[in-house]
């Protein structure tokens, strides 16, 4: 493979088409790594078994094949949460890809070890390896693209006012971007519809977000998206449809055996469950999540897997239980960047300090919690952690008055706070949770008239909130069906595609079998000349060795008699030679027919004195067997080393040499030759091409130039069977391709597309 033509992420269609090939026996060595690279995620047990036995073959791998299969063992290393096994894979990989000099290589290796650092909890590690992917494959190359969206993700969960202000793509940009990074743009879409509590909008785009993944092989990351997705279809209260797509996330993660995208899942799972008041069955996901994460303990699903464990706690009763996962939250190395974290923790802690009558302490913890609110720019954080000061206060009345307050009572003075910050959000309306605790507090400190009124905006809000939460669920509904439809439909296609691909194989087998009776049939008519002569020349033999043997007898052998006998003899003797030759010559040709690529003898040889070889051999065998003149001109630089099967190659050149002199040349006494090799424009290899300025070949027989037994000289030594030889070679032992262009009357030419050949200049 060389640098620069592995794509990061390819659509459903190639890959198949690359899975198709495969199971043809027809894809090359570059496509067979480029195979094993992109069922990294979609088949990763294939993919695993695929790059052991691309490692185990004949065929010597580059340095660029040997890195990319090491990337592939390190993804699914840093997967199964083997992090000394990952490193070591992905050293390897950047070693391979540094020493072919290989840019999206190596930008690869940074993409790896970015999730590495996400993986591990590491999210502000991930944003340097993400510039390097920018800065190596370009901003504006799919790679580019995603890494810079994966690096805004990162810091909106990090500073979502920053994020806020940075924004997402438009539609329209969205469209005009590669598939592969059509999923992180719609994820930070979501990302920021959830932060403004647009959660019908956050679950329909991160639900977008999962589809594009999947359809462009990034599974981990469509899981993830599920994830979100069913965070936000929970928060609008929509349960059923939140354990539909975590038990699909489930599924995928099951078929793959990722632990900690499991744990991740059974977290999620668990605080679905709970909030559907089932309690024991959340308990017993949310335990196994936990388990499973403890092989990833500083890892942001480790910490939201704790969270959950803490509010569980709290809907149980067990304040001590919560208390402790709260804090083992608090301490986790993800709440000291993750401000939504940080803010989950402290307000619990506060929660369960209260229920086990600690006010004093449980204030503490709800005041930090509005002070990292505060610092992290989210409002709807701020106005939470002010709401729960109040119940606060309102549950320990004893606790003191903030300082400087002004209102008749703590709790009403947090409430103010929370109102006065929403009052200044654009197009925000007061919640009816808010208006009834201030409706309440009001109505404590003696202010009916202030309460009534408030006790009327709480009903406005809450059948506002009714309508807006309904509108919200019908939006994300709608993105469910949208996306059972676009699943539907993708599954049609690919039955489709299944359907169409076993009536391909079912033609392929026919054409096989039917080209197999003619092989059989060429055979049989090939060798049945040369045998029948052979046998005709022995009979002959045999009759006047028993005339000779008689004449001995009888005493009236004749000197002239023996002499007749004896030109007889060897007449018979050549005759039998030849055909018996002819005979062995058309096996051998056979044999070379059901070359099988397990004889490959891959090394690195020097391609231009190959090529003078063959060049002069023919130039030499048209000169004296024809008497023709042949010019050669010779293309390629002196020093060009290649990496493929000399043998096969020689091979295949002495027959096309052999066959241009025979055939394009036919009633002339000179003519010219040229051997050229090139790059292929925009693809990996090289092309080889030999041209002559003969008489070229007919249109009607261009398309069976390379049937076995198609000849135009049947009955003047050839068999029909060189240039089929020679298409064989290309395809099974040099992992290339032969075509033919030819215009009757100016020549013709052959070209050798070598698409797993490597070179290099000593």
């Amino acid at each position: 493979m060389l640098p620069g033509t592995m794509d990061l992420f390819i659509d459903e269609a190639r890959y198949q088409a690359l899975l198709s090939k495969l199971g043809q026996g027809a894809a090359s060595l570059d496509e067979r790594v480029a195979l094993c690279w992109h069922q990294r995620q979609r088949e990763p047990a294939a993919a695993q078994q695929l790059a052991r036995d691309l490692v185990a073959q004949p065929i010597a791998l580059s340095a660029g094949d040997r890195a990319r299969l090491a990337l592939v063992r390190a993804e699914q290393a840093l997967l199964a949460i083997q992090p000394d096994a990952a490193r070591a894979a992905l050293h390897e990989a950047r070693e391979g890809f540094s020493l072919t000099a290989d840019p999206e290589g190596l930008a690869d290796c940074a993409w790896l070890q970015a999730l590495q650092a996400v993986l591990e909890g590491r999210q502000p590690q991930a944003l340097p390896f993400l510039d390097e992917i920018r800065e190596r494959a370009g901003t504006d190359s799919l790679r580019g693209l995603a890494a810079g969206l994966w690096g805004d993700l990162l810091r909106t969960f990090a500073d979502p006012a920053a994020g806020r202000a940075r924004g997402a793509p438009g539609q329209e940009a969205i469209d005009a971007l590669p598939l592969g990074a059509k999923a992180w743009a719609h994820e930070l879409r979501g990302t920021l519809a959830a932060q403004r509590s647009d959660y019908g909008r956050a679950a329909a785009e991160r639900l977008l977000a999962c589809e594009f993944a999947l359809a462009s092989g990034q599974v981990q990351r469509a899981v993830v998206a599920i994830h979100n997705a069913a965070d936000a279809l929970n928060n609008l209260g929509a349960y059923e449809q939140s354990l539909h797509w975590m038990e699909r996330a489930l599924a995928l993660v099951r078929e793959r055996a990722w632990p900690q995208l499991m744990g991740y899942s059974l977290a999620q799972l668990g605080d679905t469950l709970r909030r559907l008041g089932r309690l024991d069955a959340a308990q017993e996901a949310v335990q196994e999540a936990l388990a499973l994460l403890s092989k990833a303990p500083t890892s942001r699903p480790f910490a939201i897997a704790l969270k959950c464990e803490g509010d569980l706690a709290l809907d149980r009763a067990e304040a001590a239980a919560a208390l402790e996962a709260f804090e083992q939250l608090g301490q986790h190395p993800q709440a000291l960047t993750q401000p939504d974290l940080a803010i989950f923790a402290l307000r619990g802690q506060a929660q369960a300090l209260s229920r086990l009558d600690r006010p004093e302490q449980a204030l503490a913890c709800a005041l930090r919690a509005l002070e990292r609110a505060t610092a992290s720019g989210h409002a709807f954080r701020q106005i939470e952690a002010l709401r729960a000061l109040a119940s606060l206060h309102t549950r320990h009345p004893a606790l003191p008055c903030p300082p400087g307050s002004t209102a008749p009572n703590a709790a009403l003075h947090h409430l103010l706070q929370a109102q006065a910050l929403a009052q200044t959000l654009p197009g925000f309306e007061i919640p009816s949770e808010l208006a009834e605790a201030l409706a309440d507090a009001w109505a404590a400190a003696g202010d009916m008239a202030q309460a009534y009124q408030l006790s009327r905006a709480a009903n406005a809000a809450r059948q506002r909130s009714q309508t807006e939460l309904a509108n919200q669920r019908v939006l994300a509904m709608q993105a469910l069906h949208q996306t059972d439809k676009a699943r539907a439909e993708a599954a049609e296609q690919a039955r489709r595609a299944d359907a169409l691909m076993r009536e391909m194989a079912q033609r392929v087998q026919q054409g096989k079998l039917q080209a197999l009776g003619q092989l059989v049939a060429g055979v049989a008519h090939e060798l049945n000349t040369p045998i029948g002569n052979s046998m005709m020349a022995a009979s002959h033999w045999q009759a006047r060795n028993e005339a000779l043997s008689q004449a001995v007898q009888a005493q009236a052998l004749r000197r002239s008699a023996l002499d007749d006998y004896l030109l007889h003899a060897r007449q018979s003797a050549e005759l039998l030679a030849r055909n018996l030759s002819r005979a062995a010559a058309l096996v051998e040709q056979f044999k070379q027919i059901a070359v099988d690529s397990t004889t490959e003898a891959r090394r690195r040889f020097s391609l231009r004195p190959l090529c003078e070889a063959a060049l002069q051999t023919c130039q030499h065998e048209a000169l004296q067997e024809q008497g023709l003149k042949l010019e050669l001109e010779l293309q390629i630089d002196a020093g060009l080393e290649l990496d493929s099967d000399p043998v096969a190659l020689q091979q295949l050149l002495a027959e096309l040499c052999r066959n241009a002199r025979l055939h394009a040349f036919v009633g002339r006494s000179e003519g010219r030759l040229r051997l050229q090799l090139e790059p292929r424009p925009g693809r990996a290899g090289f092309r080889l091409s030999l041209s002559d300025n003969g008489c070229g070949i007919a249109e009607a027989d261009l398309g069976r130039i390379f049937e076995p037994f198609f000849s135009t000289r049947f009955g003047q030594g050839r068999s029909g069977l060189g240039l089929h030889v020679c298409h064989n070679l290309a395809l099974a032992r040099l992992g290339g391709s032969l075509s033919v262009q030819s215009t009757p009357g100016q020549g013709t030419c052959f070209v050798l597309e070598l698409g797993d050949a490597r070179s290099s200049m000593p």
